[in-house]
């Protein structure tokens, strides 16, 4: 993994193009909403420093706003405890803080005191921050002439203001031990003023919410903070890009050892056990916790894990690089996308034309992910088959980027975690194809059987996704998905008892109106909608069956009879029974629940406002015994809501399917299976009732 990951790194041109890969994107506004970059603007009047403030948008175009950002030279924020020093924010209480303090005080430390930036920080902490002797600082937001609305951030601006009242008095007047001893007392009641009561925060909602209001725009829509000193942006000034590079790469200033580097295992001068910390995102050893370390010694972790300078700033390149080109989420799952080279005498090439190679991975990648979702603005027929034609020959095309193995590698990140969910190595583009062609066809097929638009029924990973039951906030359910994912990705079987099962729950869920808590919930399913979905779902799931079947990736199915050609079922029925090569115990099923769908459709018209047919399925699985109970149970209501007359030629072929088996002993389907091909005909029943030309309808205008 962490080879894949610092090959990209390598690839990407380290030395020559750093700065621009450590640039990171800003998340999409919840609102389609303008976003905006607020200046704080300094400038000298005379011996007088004011303030003034002015926006820029921020443009919504992807290339565009890349540009933008980089030119601004939004990094993001410092990680963790680590003191903040960058210039452009998203949140401005680290520029009504110490932020200002540290960056003057980093530019101290290297000698770097007579610097541009040095110079024209310096002036704005004397014009505009209360500064403690302990570099501890904070914005005096009084000077700017703003109302204040907060009386709690009044009174503690009044007792900073005392606090540094002593301290001048205490510095001016006295020298001996004791008042060196109530100096530091004031700083550190000083500070723990502006800490405890994070004095940062309650200014930076002062000085927002005012601009916002005087620039006319929400609060929510201002993006981005920065500061400019005489109309010269300070992340301008020499040597503020030095200093941003410099502090990524700062885990190799301290803790160098001699020693090989796990990465590229060759034996360096300087290797390092820490650097990692210096991640922002992507962090897959643990170096901070002793209980990590080997014989839980701190210089133990010189034993675990060792990164030389090389790979480690080709792995902090391409953290950034990867969440920005080569990341994807499917629902509320996450994963990154690492290519690796299959043949390295071709390294040369890749370099050449990296971003192009990686852009046609990812385009291949998110056809399986979500193609649906890509052509859903496409209304017409033929503008949709000529794109599906497009993207077929782009997938299938030769090219470089087909001498790489995919790697997939699911996650989950925390503030301070990354945690690997799982890993899908070694994914062959070629195979990415076969799923997108296969899925393609059996899409087309699907449309003929049952009507509607192919993209209703294309099967990928997003639509997986909702073919699996998922409780939201229980950490162990993304296993189930991941275990599809990984078969389908990886062309191991899938157990098919697992599958029958997950699509059973699917169905409990959408006719118990139990999809609170669970990953349905986030369709916002309109409740005169579940039926149809439900339908469409469990019909789907069974073309994902006859894709693994088709593709030898199923296990745990049994070699049954499939369902003769002379069976005497409408046409509609028997095409669909032929083409799903259906087995004559799984047709038997099919028919009575298109069956219980007729009865269903005769309930809702005579004034039921549900089908109380359905609840005589037992969604926990179904015996043999319980099925044939069932089957004349059917009988009397088709009498009872005159729909026999219409069905008598089903029921009776169903029930020549059963009577092949005399009892549970003989029965090859499990429980679940009998329930899951009960409900496959019912939304059989369903799909075929909801289109405008109902069969019934014709035979009595016959």
């Amino acid at each position: 993994m962490l080879e894949a990951v610092t090959f990209i790194g390598k690839n990407l041109g380290v030395d020559e193009e750093m700065l621009s890969y450590l640039i990171e994107d800003l998340s999409s506004p919840k609102q389609e909403e303008e976003q905006y970059l607020v200046k704080l603007k300094f400038f000298e009047e005379g011996e007088e420093l004011k303030f003034n403030f002015d926006l820029e948008e921020i443009p919504e175009e992807y290339k565009s706003r890349k540009d933008f950002l980089f030119r601004w030279r939004f990094v993001g924020n410092a990680s963790g405890n680590i003191p903040q020093i960058f210039l452009t924010v998203s949140n401005l209480n680290y520029l009504m803080g110490s932020t200002l303090s540290n960056l003057y005080q980093t530019l101290l430390r290297r000698s770097r005191q007579h610097s541009e930036l040095a110079l024209s920080i310096d002036k704005i902490l004397k014009g505009y921050f209360v500064v403690l002797p302990n570099g501890e600082s904070l914005f005096d937001i009084r000077k700017i002439g703003f109302p204040l609305k907060d009386d709690k951030l009044k009174e503690n601006l009044n007792e900073l203001d005392n606090f540094l009242q002593q301290l001048n008095q205490y510095q001016k007047e006295q020298t001996d031990k004791k008042a060196q001893k109530e100096i530091k007392d004031i700083i550190k009641k000083a500070k723990e003023l502006i800490k405890k009561k994070d004095l940062a925060k309650l200014v930076a909602q002062e000085l927002s919410e005012e601009i916002a209001k005087k620039i006319g725009v929400k609060k929510r829509q201002i993006a981005l903070w920065t500061i400019v000193l005489n109309n010269k942006p300070l992340i301008d000034l020499s040597p503020y890009d030095d200093v941003i590079i410099e502090y990524r790469t700062e885990g190799f200033e301290k803790e160098v050892i001699e020693g090989y580097c796990s990465i590229c295992g060759e034996k360096k001068d300087r290797v390092s056990p820490t650097a990692f910390k210096r991640l922002e995102f992507f962090k897959p050893y643990i170096t901070d916790k002793i209980g990590f370390a080997s014989e839980l010694n701190e210089k133990g972790f010189s034993r675990n894990f060792l990164i030389c300078e090389e790979c480690f700033n080709s792995l902090l390149v391409a953290e950034r690089y990867m969440l920005s080109n080569l990341g994807f989420r499917i629902g509320n799952l996450s994963f990154l996308l690492l290519p690796s080279l299959l043949l390295t005498h071709d390294l040369e090439g890749w370099k050449m034309d990296f971003s192009n190679i990686v852009g046609k991975l990812r385009k291949k990648t998110q056809n399986i992910v979500d193609f649906t979702g890509q052509v859903r603005s496409i209304a017409d027929e033929k503008e949709f088959e000529k794109e599906l034609r497009r993207v077929l020959y782009e997938m299938e095309e030769e090219g470089i980027e087909n001498q790489a193995l995919l790697t997939f590698l699911f996650y989950q990140k925390t503030q301070s975690e990354f945690r690997v969910l799982s890993l899908i190595e070694d994914v062959a583009p070629s195979w990415l194809f076969g799923l997108f062609k296969k899925s393609n066809q059996l899409s087309h097929l699907a449309a003929k059987l049952l009507g509607g638009d192919c993209r209703d029924w294309w099967l990928d990973l997003t639509r997986l996704y909702y073919l699996l039951p998922l409780r939201e906030g229980d950490k162990t359910e993304h296993k189930k998905l991941l275990y599809l994912y990984h078969g389908l990705l990886k062309r191991e079987p899938i157990d098919y008892d697992f599958l029958v099962t997950q699509f059973v729950t699917l169905a409990r869920l959408y006719l118990t109106d139990s999809l609170a808590g669970t990953n349905q919930e986030r369709r916002r399913i309109a409740q005169e909608n579940r039926d149809w979905i439900l339908s469409q779902e469990i019909l789907r799931a069974g073309f994902l069956i006859k894709l693994l079947q088709e593709e030898k990736l199923l296990k745990g199915v049994k070699n049954l009879t499939e369902v003769s050609e002379m069976l005497e079922v409408k046409p509609e029925i028997k095409n669909y029974l032929l083409e799903m090569k259906y087995s004559e115990p799984q047709a038997a099923l099919f028919l009575m629940g298109y069956l219980i769908s007729e009865v269903g459709k005769g309930q809702y018209s005579s004034g039921h406002k549900s089908k109380p047919i359905l609840d005589k399925i037992n969604y926990q699985g179904m015996s043999f015994k319980k099925v044939q109970q069932l089957s004349n149970l059917i009988f009397e209501k088709l009498r009872q809501y005159d729909k026999l007359r219409f069905n008598e030629q089903v029921y009776s072929e169903m029930k020549k399917l059963m009577d092949k088996y005399r009892g549970e002993k003989d029965w090859p389907l499990t429980s679940e299976e009998n329930v899951f091909y009960i409900l496959s005909g019912y939304a059989f029943g369903s799909r075929m009732s909801g289109k405008k030309e109902n069969l019934e309808e014709k035979e009595e205008e016959e």
